[in-house]
């Protein structure tokens, strides 16, 4: 009986724990705006862009609201030349709070990029966004409230 007892309060001081943080999140705003990604091509045409709008990213882990989320998606067509591979990488990424600029130097921003070939001139370049759990109070308070800015950078080569 009594490790039934200890069970019950251990899980309901875990549950009450992450509501707590996660309450605290949502007092402190939340929203990561990511309306100044860039789209940088040295030597290919971006055709297309589809970005979000709406919702607001939450670290991976946390209990997600009504417009929350974890991952944010953003989709690129890019126009290649015949015989080219496309390369994509994240560049500049960085948070901006209180006019105050911080680098991203502790990864907290993921990027994943998939990258689905149509045709032999066109790609569909598919990017996930997430954000992990800050580790410290430090990383924590650069986050919260802050605005994300990041450059994506397309890049095709040769493949002879």
């Amino acid at each position: 009986m009594r490790k039934i007892m200890l069970s019950f309060f251990v899980l309901l001081s875990l549950l009450l724990g992450t509501m707590y943080a996660y309450q605290q999140w949502q007092e402190q705003g939340t929203n990561i705006d990511f309306s100044n990604v860039s789209a940088l091509s040295q030597t290919s045409k971006i055709i297309t862009l589809s970005a979000p709008s709406g919702k607001t990213l939450v670290p991976n882990g946390a209990i997600l609201g009504m417009n929350d989320v974890n991952v944010i998606y953003y989709t690129y067509q890019i126009n290649l030349d015949e015989e080219h591979s496309l390369n994509v990488m994240a560049s500049n990424v960085t948070f901006n709070k209180n006019n105050t600029t911080f680098s991203d130097t502790d990864g907290m921003l993921m990027f994943e990029f998939d990258i689905e070939m149509i045709g032999d001139n066109f790609a569909e370049v598919s990017v996930r966004v997430s954000l992990n759990m800050p580790d410290s109070k430090e990383q924590y308070d650069r986050i919260i409230g802050s605005t994300a800015t990041f450059q994506l950078v397309f890049n095709q080569e040769s493949n002879l």
